[in-house]
């Protein structure tokens, strides 16, 4: 380091000389510059205190002027007196002047100099800084120019060229690229220019997408990469040889009708498709077949010799032909045609059971073997084609149907027809057996009594129970019994009581035959009880818990249950009110408690051994009605500032003498939020709490809360009051203290972090100003730190910290510390991890793993790369920021990290993760097999159409299917019938899934006849296989439909609206859902329609408000007729009535106050109990009248009516509750109304049991 002094226009100027040489673009350039020491400056000083550098010089200029006269800065490039560019040149400056410029040193090679010039009106000052531009040339990188390969199957040789203009060309990377990766081959570094591989290919034996690349590196920089290709690389090996020919080679004797030639052999060594081409005395007969077999359909001649050879050739045409074969024919002899006769079932046999056995009876003159084929209706039996034998067993008939058959013979050389004969098979027997139900004691059951009786019931669907043939066997041994036929015709078993053991475990078993002699058995056991002791059982009060403070005419609900160890609880006891009577049997009543007293509840249960428990008891106090108790806020309660500690005042009372228990609240913002002030104080009439405790404000207000243990009352302020106390005065900040460095400190780095304590009493916001040599270097600092940087070695610095708040300002005492001495160390190296990210997910394989390096020092980095904790041997030692890694495993997690090192330090990167791709697939389309139904199958009614759908890449179940069928309409033509070409394709159903491979078809939706079946099943690729199924029969019992009725029609007013209720019940004799009725209502002399929804099931409502639509007419009628998705039904007509709307026009208002009558039923809560319905009446009187009113509610479906009565005193209301009787589950509309004889009203509900 030199120290520089100048002394210019009467002021210190000291300037530091720093000489740095950097590397920027391809330049190196040299600096010389100065930089103050001192902190302090003269008038007119220029001082570079930074030179930073990175593509072009940068010079940082700051320049000083004290008196704030104004001048003018101007700064030139100049090579010896030659100006070359003026880099700045700014007039008008006033004060200090900092600015950063560039030099572009792109175009500069040699020694150059920068000239600053600061003149000012009255003074003048220049400096000079040296610039060095040494020109150093980029390395250019290697070219691979040409890759070529001299064979496309075993050994391949690749050659490259590459080149470098620089110099040479030290190594060059192979990689191919086979099976979807690529894979490394080796590193020539011999090339010389001519680089060289050899790759045995032998394991690849078919790839069209063959591609290879190279890379060439000339010590320094990789060039990029060059791939040729794709070309295909074939290692293919021919089927292998043929042999096993049938007939044999060289056979005799060998008939001149053979059905095919076959062999063995020809397999590809490979695992490619082969296909084979059969030449027959020369002629190819059999071409790109796939099976060892040809059929051979020409009948030969009789004692010649044939030839004949088999090819096989594989899918890349490779072949391997096979030896020539011969055989010699037989002799030809006289042929005597066979002869036929059927034997069974005779012609026109009725009755014929299913399955039948066809036989018959062959013969031929010349004994050669016979081969017969069966027609039934004039089809071939596939099963019965070709047969040799003389019987035909048909399975799969219809019962009750008529079938025509013969059969016919051949020996190969002739064909014989025998007659055609017919049979009847019999009517579909009875193929259910008898069943049995309703056993008692039940299958398994525990504790029977040891008398019990046992019964069974069984019955037949079918020709019914054979009674001869029922026998009971109990334990093994045979028992009388006794049948008797219940209302259904089923038959019951009953044994008298049996007097059994206790703990034994019974065998029961029933055996019988239906009249069809279908057999059952069945059989169960039960298991006896113990002969135990009985235990009294325990009763249970659930709820309520604990003894019960209620007022007079409170209803409880009670709950209870018992507990028995050994039996069932069978019957419950309550006694509330002391007197020893039973008041309830139930296990959960209710009760009413009248009377002021003191109750002792008892509640007992009975087991099923007649033994009752002791009581569990309940205490319930009954008291008088409780009064709320009174409170009032006295203070504050409105308008008062309450300042410190501020006393609530309030009254309190409670006219039952009960002691009060009184809480207070407080919210500050006019009742929107409260918070608790005080809980659990007695009824002194006054709190006293700290209002400095809660923030000033003028919405305050108090609620008290006054709690007799049975209810509370509450009072607030009458109006909002204030909250004022002075606030505390600030107070200034802490003086700084505790420096870091310390003072006096020594050896400090050059890049200290200055640091002190500071804060402030009152909390404020506190910022700091840092001073450096009495100079400020930063102000309005938050946080009690701050760092320095480039400072100047072996120098001694002041330094003081001042604080401020927003009122006051605090200095620290002055502190020293002496920066270190320069030691030039050497700087780390960087390095940041590029690509794949870390975690990154799918990456491709490859993979070029990336990363950045960076070193201050401008040093030669060498990197290292590391998967999974291994170096890679390509990546060891390299240049490059790049390292592309094949032979990667498919889905696998790696970690990877990279060394770096400027051969003096080693850094290590961070270690990151990514994960690979899938290993590639391809879509295997699904497959699709139609079981039923059948070729020539007759389906009916609800029928299960399935099949099997696979798939190798997914789920049975994850496949779409669809499912189509078309009707076979046949045109009849002269006597053959022909299919018509335009019945199409109907869908039936698309499954989202395939459904277990099951479908239900309704056929009873289409039309009987013959028809096609079409399956498709679809993968989530798209990708799809179809299988179809024809001629079968669509043969359903053609059920004539019954059109649905309207059986009433019910209208129900409301007096205050005009609004008329239409209730329509409707009716199906076939059970069919009613999906529509048309109602429409006569009047004005014409039809109009009323709209009505379905609100249970069979019953319509139709709702018409006829307020503004009729004034009066008297010759109302309703209609209405019902559809069941079929037909309609006829219509229903109602009797003719009247609708008067007159009463609901606004009258005048009356001079004189009128009688007015008028209530409402405002509402219906219906209520299902055990054994009763409840509706709970709720009826208001609107009118300015007392009003006697009749209640009737009426089950609509059944026409039960049930009448009350109620007085209502003016605008009174009141809930009365009607009870119904208990009805079959099902869905009910009552029509509640209230009438006398001035007004009425009614309302509908819906119940549901």
């Amino acid at each position: 380091m030199k120290k520089i002094t100048f002394i210019l226009n009467l002021a210190l100027l000291i300037v530091l000389l720093i000489v740095i040489p950097l590397n920027v673009s391809g330049a190196m350039i040299d600096y010389l510059g100065w930089q103050s020491s001192s902190g302090t400056f003269p008038s007119t000083p220029i001082v570079i205190t930074n030179v930073e550098q990175w593509d072009n010089a940068v010079f940082l200029v700051e320049v000083f002027e004290y008196s704030n006269d104004p001048y003018t800065v101007n700064i030139l490039l100049k090579q010896g007196n030659n100006v070359l560019q003026t880099i700045a040149y700014v007039q008008g400056v006033t004060g200090l002047f900092s600015e950063e410029y560039n030099v572009d040193t792109n175009n500069l090679n040699g020694n150059y100099q920068v000239e600053l010039q600061a003149v000012g009106l009255y003074n003048l000052d220049t400096e000079t800084i040296s610039l060095t531009v040494n020109q150093v040339t980029p390395n250019t990188p290697p070219q691979v120019t040409d890759i070529s390969w001299d064979s496309t199957s075993g050994i391949i040789n690749f050659q490259a060229t590459a080149n470098d203009p620089d110099g040479e060309v030290q190594k060059v990377d192979f990689q191919i690229f086979y099976d979807e990766m690529w894979h490394a081959l080796y590193t020539d570094t011999n090339g010389n220019d001519g680089w060289t591989y050899q790759f045995d290919s032998t394991d690849i034996h078919y790839d069209n997408n063959v591609k290879i690349r190279a890379i060439a590196y000339d010590g320094e920089d990789w060039s990029d990469e060059l791939i040729e290709g794709p070309f295909t690389i074939l290692n293919n090996n021919a089927p292998s040889q043929l042999t096993s020919p049938s007939p044999a080679n060289n056979a005799q004797d060998i008939s001149i009708i053979i059905n095919q030639l076959s062999w063995q052999g020809g397999e590809d060594s490979d695992g490619d498709d082969v296909t084979y081409n059969v030449y027959f005395n020369g002629d190819l007969i059999c071409g790109d077949i796939t099976i060892k077999s040809c059929s051979l359909t020409e009948t030969l001649e009789y004692n010649t010799i044939y030839l004949w050879y088999v090819s096989a050739i594989d899918e890349f045409g490779e072949q391997t032909t096979g030896p020539t074969w011969t055989f010699t024919t037989e002799s030809q002899t006289i042929n005597h045609a066979p002869t036929i006769s059927l034997l069974s079932p005779i012609n026109g046999a009725q009755d014929v059971n299913v399955p039948v056995t066809l036989t018959w009876d062959g013969y031929d003159e010349d004994g050669d073997i016979l081969y017969y084929t069966v027609y039934l209706n004039d089809e071939a039996v596939n099963f019965c084609n070709g047969i040799t034998t003389e019987s035909c067993a048909l399975t799969s008939l219809n019962y009750n149907t008529l079938y025509n058959w013969y059969v016919e013979v051949t020996d190969n050389i002739a064909t014989v027809d025998s007659n055609t004969w017919s049979f009847t098979t019999i009517e579909e027997p009875d193929t259910t057996p008898p069943y049995t139900y309703g056993h008692n004691p039940d299958k398994n059951a525990q504790n029977v009594p040891i008398d019990t009786d046992i019964v069974v019931h069984i019955a037949d669907d079918g020709v019914g129970v054979d009674m001869n043939t029922i026998e009971m066997k109990v334990e093994g041994q045979p028992v009388s019994f006794s049948i008797y036929v219940n209302a259904n015709g089923y038959e019951l078993l009953h044994i008298p009581s049996i007097s059994f053991n206790y703990d034994q475990t019974v065998n029961v078993e029933v055996s019988a035959s239906d009249l069809s002699s279908n057999s059952m058995i069945d059989t169960w056991t039960f298991t006896t009880e113990s002969q135990t002791i009985n235990q009294q059982p325990t009763a249970i009060i659930d709820s309520p818990i604990g003894t019960q403070n209620i007022n007079i005419g409170t209803t409880i609900d009670f709950t209870g249950h018992g507990e028995d160890s050994d039996g069932s609880i069978t019957a419950y006891s309550w006694d509330f009110n002391n007197d020893g009577v039973e008041d309830s049997n139930l296990a959960s009543p209710s009760y009413t408690f009248n009377q002021v007293n003191t109750y002792t509840v008892n509640f007992k249960v009975k087991d099923n051994l007649n033994s009752w428990s002791e009581p569990d008891t309940l205490t319930i106090i009954v008291n008088s009605v409780n009064h709320a108790p009174e409170v009032i806020v006295d203070y504050p309660n409105g308008g008062e500032t309450l300042t410190g500690t501020a006393t609530i005042l309030y009254t309190a009372n409670d006219i039952d003498g009960d002691e009060l228990i009184i809480s207070i609240d407080i919210s500050s913002n006019n009742g929107v939020i409260w918070g608790n002030l005080a809980n659990g104080l007695g009824n002194t009439g006054s709190y006293s709490f700290d209002t400095a405790s809660y923030t000033n404000g003028e919405q305050y207000l108090i609620k008290v809360i006054a709690d007799d243990s049975k209810v509370s009352s509450s009072d607030i302020s009458n109006n909002v009051f204030t909250i004022y106390n002075e606030l505390n005065l600030n107070q200034p900040p802490y003086q700084p203290s505790n420096p870091i460095p310390s003072n006096g400190a020594v050896d400090v780095s050059i890049n200290p972090t200055l640091q002190w304590t500071g804060g402030d009493p009152d909390g404020d916001t506190v910022t700091y100003d840092i001073y450096l040599d009495n100079y400020l270097f930063a102000s309005n600092i938050e946080q009690e730190q701050y760092s320095l940087s480039n400072l100047d070695y072996n120098t001694e610095y002041s330094w003081y910290v001042v604080a401020k708040d927003e009122e006051y300002t605090v200095t620290g005492p002055t502190w020293l510390f002496t920066t270190e001495e320069y030691i030039q160390l050497n700087t780390l190296p960087t390095i940041s991890l590029i690509n794949p990210v870390n975690g990154a997910q799918d990456v491709n394989v490859p993979v070029t793993l990336t990363w950045d390096g960076y070193d201050e020092d401008g040093d030669t980095l060498y990197y290292t790369v590391y998967l999974d904790d291994e170096i890679i041997t390509s990546c060891n030692g390299i240049t490059s920021e790049s390292c592309i890694v094949s032979n990667l495993i498919y889905q696998t997690i790696y970690t990877w990290y990279v060394e770096v090192t400027d051969n003096i330090d080693i850094v290590e990167s961070e270690i990151w993760s990514f994960t690979t791709e899938q290993e590639p697939w391809e879509n295997t389309a699904p497959s699709l097999t139609i079981i039923q139904p059948t070729l020539g199958e007759a389906i009916s009614n609800y029928y299960d159409i399935t099949w099997e759908a696979t798939d190798l890449d997914q789920a049975q179940n994850s496949l779409d299917i669809k499912i189509e069928y078309k009707r076979i309409d046949l045109i009849p033509l002269i006597v053959i019938t022909i299919p018509n070409p335009f019945s199409t394709w109907q869908t039936l159903e698309n499954l989202q899934d395939n459904n277990d491979g099951i479908y239900t078809w309704n056929t009873n939706l289409v039309e009987n006849g013959e028809y096609k079946l079409r399956i498709t099943v679809t993968d989530d690729e798209g990708t799809t296989d179809s299988e179809e199924v024809s001629h079968f029969m669509i043969d359903n019992i053609i059920i004539t439909n019954h059109a649905p009725q309207v059986t009433n029609i019910v209208g129900y007013t409301n007096s205050d609206s005009g609004v008329i209720d239409f209730v329509v019940n409707t009716y199906d004799q076939d059970g069919d859902d009613i999906t529509q009725i048309d109602f429409k209502l006569y009047y004005g002399g014409s039809w109009h329609s009323i709209s009505c929804n379905e609100n249970i099931p069979n019953v319509w409502m139709c709702n018409f408000d006829s307020t503004n639509v009729i004034e009066y007419d008297n010759n109302v009628q309703a209609k209405a007729k019902a559809y069941d998705g079929e037909d309609w039904g006829n219509t229903f007509y109602t009797n003719t009535f009247t609708i008067d709307n007159t009463q609901l026009e606004p009258e005048p208002e009356p001079t004189v106050k009128i009688d007015k009558h008028k209530f409402s039923i405002v509402n219906v809560i219906p209520k299902v109990k055990s054994n009763n319905i409840e509706l709970y009446v709720n009826i208001k009187n609107k009118g300015n009248k007392d009003e006697d009113v009749t209640l009737k509610a009426t089950i609509i479906q059944t026409g039960f009516m049930v009448y009350d009565n109620v007085n209502l005193d003016v605008q009174e209301g009141s809930w009365r509750t009607i009870q119904l009787p208990k009805l079959n589950p099902g869905v009910y509309v009552v029509n509640v109304q209230a009438y006398n004889n001035k007004y009425k009203d009614n309302r509908l509900v819906v119940v549901e049991i």
